[in-house]
Formats: structure tokens, sequence, C-alpha cells
């Protein structure tokens, strides 16, 4: 029958392998237990501790507890496993010393290996300790109290059936952990402390759509058109400047905007001279046109927006002028490239 305490050795070894590993000595002294004792199983051992590992990985600080039902649950299914998988060969029975009679079938027994089958009732109580003295022949026997015998024989149907067991023990210990992980998992995507309903929905903001890029001129000079925007044609003067050009003008009273389309307008250089729109309004003096903004031409066609400066109540000319760069407040008109008159209506 083997020592208690070599069980002890080899769990403490076994454990120390599989967590912070053992040197070239204690490697060996491992094997020889394991041999010894006839107990192979080192894999549950590196199991647990590989499920410890996984479990705790930056988790805990954050995770909340999981549910005591479901630790429960887990906890029993390695329980019922291990009570079922327990190996036969514990199948033999010797009653506890000094057990008192119960009245269950099976109380008080144990299953411990080699020893005989007897009924409970056959052995009887053993005697007190007072009654047992030493044999006469030879050294005296170390006598032991019954109740250290009692304890001793509990200690080694722990330590047996712990051995027997120990793989379906680590197994449901793996379990638990790997529940436990998926619950912290679980917790990192729903929220520490939050409870999930039964279909956890996740409110997912639509992105915002692009920004609309802004129109070209031209088209924003076709879509004012569609809106039924008034266009008026160019006429060229005898400007050096206008010979040969022409185009229109787009121009809506309503939304105070509008576009010139300008085709064959000689390009001009700003640092000389630029061009300038004016916008006679019938409801102002003649000689104060009010200002349409200064542009300039840099291709055989352009379209240029129409800024005004100050409200146009109803448009009655258009001209562009040639001044000095960045335009004047008054126009003295003496170089006038283009006219447009809108239809009257």
């Amino acid at each position: 029958m083997s020592d208690p305490r070599e069980w002890d050795r080899y769990d403490e070894l076994a454990t120390d392998d599989a967590l912070v590993g053992l040197d070239e000595q204690e490697k060996a002294e491992l094997d020889e237990l394991a041999r010894a004792l006839g107990a192979a199983d080192l894999a549950s051992y590196e199991r647990a501790a590989a499920a410890v590992a996984v479990a705790s990985v930056g988790k805990a600080d954050r995770a909340s507890p999981m549910p005591a039902h479901l630790t429960a649950r887990v906890v029993d299914a390695g329980l019922r496993a291990t009570a079922r998988d327990v190996p036969a060969r514990l199948d033999r029975t010797v009653p506890i010393a000094g057990a008192a009679p119960s009245r269950g079938p099976a109380a008080r027994t144990v299953h411990l290996p080699g020893s005989p089958s007897v009924p409970p009732r056959a052995l009887g109580p053993l005697p007190p300790p007072s009654s047992i003295t030493p044999t006469p022949a030879g050294p005296p026997e170390r006598v032991e109290p019954v109740a250290s015998i009692d304890a001793a024989r509990r200690r080694r149907e722990g330590v047996w059936i712990g051995a027997a067991a120990g793989g379906w023990l680590a197994a449901a210990a793996c379990l638990l952990l790997v529940v436990t992980y998926a619950w912290r998992e679980r917790d990192a995507r729903v929220g520490v402390g939050e409870t999930p309903s039964a279909t956890t929905s996740v409110a997912v903001t639509p992105s915002a759509a692009p920004p609309k890029a802004e129109p070209t001129p031209e088209q924003a000079r076709a879509e004012l058109l569609a809106k039924g925007a008034d266009r008026s044609a160019w006429t060229a003067t005898k400007d050096p400047a206008s010979r040969g050009a022409d185009g229109d003008v787009v121009w809506s009273a309503q939304e105070q905007r509008g576009y010139m389309r300008m085709h064959g307008l000689a390009k001009n250089d700003p640092t000389a001279y630029q061009y300038q729109l004016w916008i006679f309004d019938a409801d102002r003096d003649d000689k104060f046109p009010v200002d349409g903004g200064v542009f300039d031409v840099k291709g055989d066609e352009v379209v240029v927006p129409v800024t005004a400066r100050l409200p146009v109540g109803k448009a009655v000319l258009f001209a562009v002028t040639i001044e000095k760069p960045g335009g004047v407040v008054v126009s003295k008109r003496e170089r006038i490239v283009l006219t447009a008159k809108p239809a009257a209506g």
C-alpha cells in the first residue's frame, strides 16, 4: 500500500510542473513517483493551468461575476461525471472503524483497494485504545488510537479517489474556467454590469452621408435655367477685347443669383486689368448700377457666377466693363465690352 505522503509529494510536483516547470532533479522525482503510484495523467494538471491562464488574461478587473445558477450547473455536471466514472477497481468495502450502525444500505462504507469484502457487522467495533498492549516478543510496535486509524483510512480514501477521479475533476475545472472566460467576453461586448436581453440589440449609427459635391458653374447655370430663370444674350461692342464675343447671362430675381457665359472674350492679365459686371435696376438711378462682381477670363469660354453686392428689384440691363485690378465702386464706363438686355416683362 502506498504512503499518502507520496501522493502529497506527487500532487505538489505535478502542480509545479504545470505552472512553473521543474528542474532535472525534481522532474526525475516526479517520474519515479508516477511509476510507483501508477499515476500517469499529468495532462489534467496542464489543462487546468492553461485554462486558468486563458481565463485570467486582462479581464479580471472589469468582468462581472458569472451568475450563480450557471456556476452551479457547471460544478454539478463535473461532480456527476466524477461519480459516474470512478474506476471499477475501487469495489471492495470495509466499514470505518468505530462507526455507529446506520440505517442506509451503504452508509459509513468506503471503497478501499486490496481490502477483503467483509460485511459491516462482521468486524464489529474495535477495542478502546486502553485495551491495546504491545506484543512482548521483539521490539514494541507503535500503537495508534482507533481515531487515528480511522482518520488515516479516510485520508488514504481521499487520496485514492482523488487520483482516480483527478482527470474528471480537472476537466470540470477546465469547463468552469472556459465558461467563466466566455462570460467575461460577453461582459466586454455587452458592457460590464449590464444585463443582456434575450436578443441583444446593437444600435448602429449610420455613417454620415458624404457631403454633396458643389456643382460646377456650368451645372449650377443649367439648374437655374431649369427653374425658369431669365436668360439674356450678350451683344459685343466695338472694343477690341470683345471682338467676336458672345454668350448669355442667366438671372433669377427670386433667388437673387445668376451666371454669365462668355465665349471669345479676350483673356486678361489680372495685374493689368479685370472685367467687372454691372446690373442696372429699374428702381435705381442709372448713374449707380449694382456691382455684380469682378472676374477674369482664362479660356476661350468661361462661366462666371454673378455676385450682386445689393438686392436687385428688376434688372433692365447687364454690362461688362474693363476696370483696374480689383474693380471700382463707380465705373467711368470708358470701356464697355458686352451688354445684355432682358426681355420686357
